[in-house]
């Protein structure tokens, strides 16, 4: 049974999540059907309110209405979605704002931040099962996406309370996990199974 993905990427987009990228071709090689969500701007948008003049998230809740909408227009079992780095941002505001149910989200180094603490807690309630991956070692964008939420610690714990899984995996960095030598750990670590739609979900939803 082929597995609907929606890709949300992060601050400034990413090669990982364009569709002749060498991750789609491995995931089209295992029966998935990605696809990237565009519907947001993909800007920094988490600088603290002194600077943003009042406009703090103001693209990621703008993101996280438009990939409800994008998401309604789907199945609940083909809603199943990975987010890079600030990419969790929209994806926390849709079910946040507008009560979209979602199957499985699967966050790869996204900055653990104190002002979407809120945000994440409302979330979850329409989240069937959220996994978070980050690397054990330095991550400098993860960290650097961190230090403007109004908490200025040095060292964070990079680790979201609210998902259902925390992972940690040494030296993935902050994006080689869309890269073809780290494609085994999406096997291994058993990311696909947790994505992949089996014959008895299809048969739960119909029953």
């Amino acid at each position: 049974m082929t597995t609907q993905l929606v890709f949300v990427s992060g601050t400034w987009g990413s090669d990982w999540a364009h569709a002749e990228s060498p991750f789609c071709q491995m995931l089209e090689a295992k029966d998935f059907a990605p696809i990237r969500f565009q519907g947001w701007t993909e800007n920094l948008d988490g600088v603290p309110n002194i600077l943003s003049k009042g406009r703090k998230h103001r693209d990621w809740i703008a993101g996280g209405y438009a990939l409800a909408y994008f998401l309604s227009r789907l199945d609940y079992l083909d809603r199943n979605l990975i987010a890079h780095s600030h990419g969790i941002n929209p994806v926390l505001y849709a079910p946040a704002l507008t009560k979209i149910k979602i199957r499985r989200l699967i966050s790869i180094c996204s900055p653990v931040r104190a002002d979407m603490d809120a945000t994440a807690t409302e979330a979850v309630t329409c989240i069937e099962r959220w996994r978070h991956v980050a690397s054990i070692d330095w991550d400098f964008m993860q960290w650097a996406g961190e230090m403007l939420d109004g908490h200025l610690q040095l060292t964070r714990e990079r680790r979201w309370r609210q998902a259902t899984e925390n992972v940690y995996i040494k030296g993935i960095g902050h994006s080689n996990l869309f890269k073809p030598p780290w494609f085994d750990r999406w096997e291994q670590d058993g990311m696909l199974d947790m994505l992949r739609v089996w014959g008895t979900d299809a048969i739960h939803l119909v029953g």
